[in-house]
């Protein structure tokens, strides 16, 4: 731990600064604005932001981006029983939902969602994994109906709509308007998303009450007829990001995000980390020109209504510069609630273990929790510009959709589900591990650690996959790179390595987190490490169709060879390194 000791001088120093106060009164603020992509008070949040960073001393811009924005505005579905009655119930369109008036048609349930105990528990729905060859039966029916499921997924929006489905209600696990997503686009689309990419079919959610009224009335064949209105702004609007840059001794920086775009008030999800960042940047301007890396703070727009549009356009706009300069990524979503003495970091693991326990054992009673990979949401949108370090952390033990924390998503998210105590420790705990990336002579680069665990989990995909699918090319090259990384660290100590750590580090990291190009985005959707080897895991030719496995192998072997060759690449990059350190 000593080699850590003027980052924590630091991140001591400066987290005696915060001043919850001044804190509070901001918040207050945010409390009053609705802050939707686009929208006046949204633009008045970034007004809040500019003016307390001008305040401040603090180089600002604001950045202005036409964002593909869709905000839900009302729902409602309308069925006649048997009986002769009339039942009117609320739904809550999704993002990128498609408008509908008075819609009529037949209505069925999907049987394969279907869960005990009634409406779905988000991210548990219990449900058999189907197969590949099951789904064809699955969907078979659904033409020319409204389908009500207890699967929310976009995969499940698209299946059904090449089924023939009209329209798609789901179901929350509580009795609160809650909003989700239909959108598989990361940010903006692109010609190619445009065409295929969006379901565009009206989609609704229901309370849990009304979706067990509704399968009981379904069950008991008592439904005559069932109208569905979805009411959207579904738009292309200009918005506002405000990036504000503290200068280091170094070019190299430290990238400190978060959305400010909320569901209506959205106090834990986003206000608290908003002001928390506006806080940190206060604090940090006073070591301005004594840092040893820069520090960036950047507040997206289109996280929620635009499926990460947001952070998509800083990193299109800014691409040579995060590619070139940008060491480490800290992402600031949902704080100031919750337990005191549970945090937890998901990261990219690229990281040595000391460093994330340096800073975990503080905001921990017990032993800490290790860091966790990293999984597909929330911003996560530099893997192709090669960000080596990113770490989101998770402030308290909750779960979505549950009496943890049922009011993310809703209109309940406010003012006073923040508790002063949790904002500090959330804004200290960020501030903190920043100092830590600005400061650190070395970057907490475990190559040697990173390598075995991609060797462990390719391992993991490879006993989990028929003869058919052969990693066997990848293995040598892999065994080249551990051995030249762990030359690289030999005589990393007392060198500036963060190119190195930038361009080895960083694609090491893209590769087992993204699949697309270095110039792309993968889709807005959950997925494994490895995403497209992943995919053949407990496939066979039993369970799925001649063409599927076929195409399942295609996309296989295109990986296997993607993972080779760019291993091949970094191995280039390490052993030129050696060869410029060793000549000195």
């Amino acid at each position: 731990m000593a080699n850590y000791k003027k980052c924590r001088a630091l991140a001591n120093e400066a987290a005696d600064l915060i001043n919850i106060d001044d804190m509070w009164k901001d918040l207050e603020i945010f409390s009053g604005l609705e802050r939707y992509t686009g929208s006046q008070q949204g633009e008045q949040a970034v007004d809040l932001i500019c003016d307390r960073m001008s305040e401040y001393g603090i180089e600002v811009t604001r950045e202005k981006y036409d964002i593909f924005r869709s905000l839900p505005l009302d729902g409602s579905l309308k069925i006649t029983t048997r009986n002769g009655e009339t039942l009117t119930f609320p739904l809550t369109p999704y993002v990128y939902s498609a408008d509908c008036t008075d819609l009529e048609a037949p209505i069925v349930f999907d049987e394969a969602g279907r869960q005990k105990g009634g409406a779905l528990m988000l991210f548990d729905t219990g449900k058999k994994v189907s197969t590949q060859k099951d789904e064809a039966q699955r969907f078979s029916g659904m033409e020319g109906s409204i389908v009500f499921t207890l699967e929310a997924s976009y995969d499940f929006a698209m299946k059904a709509k090449r089924a023939g489905a009209v329209a798609i209600i789901t179901a929350y696990a509580l009795n609160m308007k809650h909003h989700g997503s239909l959108g598989s686009v990361w940010g903006n689309p692109d010609v190619d998303d445009l065409a295929d990419m969006y379901p565009w079919l009206p989609y609704g959610e229901l309370m849990k009450d009304d979706s067990d009224r509704l399968v009981s009335l379904m069950d008991e064949g008592e439904i005559v007829t069932a109208t569905i209105n979805i009411q959207q702004d579904n738009q292309i609007v200009t918005a506002s990001e405000p990036i504000a840059t503290i200068h280091g001794q170094s070019e190299k920086f430290v990238l400190i995000s978060g959305h400010y775009d909320s569901w209506y008030e959205g106090m834990t999800d986003n206000a608290s980390a908003n002001i928390s960042m506006v806080e940190m940047a206060r604090i940090l301007k006073k070591y301005e020109g004594k840092l040893r890396r820069s520090v960036k703070f950047a507040w997206w727009c289109g996280h929620s209504d635009a499926r990460y549009a947001g952070s998509t356009c800083y990193n299109d706009h800014h691409y040579m510069e995060l590619q070139e300069n940008c060491v480490a990524h800290l992402n600031m979503d949902i704080t100031g609630f919750g337990d005191l003495d549970h945090v937890t970091f998901l990261t990219s693991l690229f990281e040595t273990d000391e460093f994330n326990m340096e800073i975990l054992k503080e905001y921990n009673k017990e032993e800490p929790d290790a860091p966790k990979p990293m999984t597909r949401f929330a911003d996560q949108t530099f893997w192709a510009v090669r960000v080596p370090f990113t770490v989101m952390p998770k402030f308290g033990v909750y779960h979505f959709g549950t009496m943890d924390m049922p009011f993310w998503h809703t209109p309940d998210d406010t003012f006073d589900k923040l508790n002063k105590s949790s904002v500090i420790r959330d804004a200290s705990c960020m501030l903190k591990l920043a100092c830590y990336y600005i400061e650190t002579e070395q970057l907490p680069a475990d190559f040697t650690g990173f390598l075995n665990f991609m060797d462990r989990e390719l391992h993991e995909i490879q006993n989990g996959t028929e003869k058919e699918f052969d990693l066997s090319p990848v293995w040598p090259y892999l065994e080249q790179v551990k051995a030249s990384a762990a030359i690289l660290e030999e005589l990393m100590p007392g060198r500036n390595s963060d190119d190195i750590i930038i361009k080895a580090g960083g694609e090491l990291t893209r590769l087992v987190y993204s699949y697309s190009s270095r110039y792309g985005h993968d889709t807005a959707l959950p997925q494994p490490r490895y995403p497209k080897l992943s995919i053949a895991v407990g496939k066979t030719r039993d369970n799925t169709t001649p063409d599927y496995y076929l195409a399942l192998q295609t996309t296989f072997l295109r990986h296997v060879n993607r993972l080779a060759g760019q291993l091949v690449y970094v191995n280039e990059l390490i052993t030129q390194q050696i060869a410029k350190w060793k000549e000195l």
